[in-house]
């Protein structure tokens, strides 16, 4: 614990109860010394972190004789609770910046966390935007092999008087139609896959909005 120490400060800055004290036991006729005001706290490389203490001297004793015998008890009072203020007071700035310590952490692993979400929405947009790509050159091989089918089923019927060629024709045709087939089945889990990706992306867009809405509400209600 850094060691208490005591700074004298510019009265002038500091009103309050203790010049309202003053000027009451002024005008009672109660001599009264000089208000000094105390800076006491831990110094710091910016300064004394602390409290001001006012100090207002007041012949009591001598003065008012009813309270003559609780001078001194008084007197241990005040420094006790001084030095328990003091303690209470550590108390609450050490509790203060382990608080602050703790809200860097979780401000720290929020910002993590938000960091690996962003790349991974950037990596999942990247693969859909492939997918997109693949769509499109299933949807293109697929009307191509769609005119060529056609194509052969024209050009099967007009030769299908011929035997052999009607044959070969036909086992040529349905290969092709196997394929569009196949194409018609790839371009169909292409776009399963697609939309799959697409509410992946959303969920995580909502899950990302919700965390950031939850520290911002946080952070509103510890300041």
């Amino acid at each position: 614990m850094a060691p208490v120490v005591k700074l004298p400060v510019d009265g002038l800055a500091y009103r309050g109860f203790a010049t309202i004290l003053y000027d009451v036991l002024d005008s009672l006729g109660v001599p009264t010394e000089k208000i000094e005001y105390v800076c006491r706290g831990e110094p710091r490389p910016d300064g004394i972190k602390g409290h001001i203490v006012v100090h207002l001297k007041v012949p009591t004793s001598e003065f008012v004789p009813v309270l003559r015998a609780f001078e001194t008890l008084e007197n241990r009072c005040y420094q006790d609770l001084l030095f328990h203020c003091d303690e209470e007071f550590l108390k609450v700035e050490r509790k203060e910046e382990e608080m602050v310590g703790k809200l860097k952490e979780e401000r720290m692993g929020y910002d993590r966390m938000k960091t690996f979400y962003e790349t991974h929405e950037k990596s999942l947009r990247e693969e859909i935007a492939n997918l997109k790509d693949k769509v499109g050159e299933a949807e293109l091989r697929h009307d191509y092999l769609e005119s060529k089918r056609l194509t052969l089923r024209e050009f099967h019927e007009k030769e299908k008087h011929h035997g052999i060629k009607k044959l070969a024709l036909e086992a040529h045709c349905n290969t092709m139609e196997k394929l569009a087939v196949e194409a018609a089945v790839t371009t169909t889990y292409n776009m399963h896959h697609l939309v799959h990706y697409i509410k992946c992306t959303e969920y995580l867009q909502d899950k990302v909005n919700r965390i950031s809405q939850a520290w911002i509400d946080t952070d509103r209600k510890r300041v």
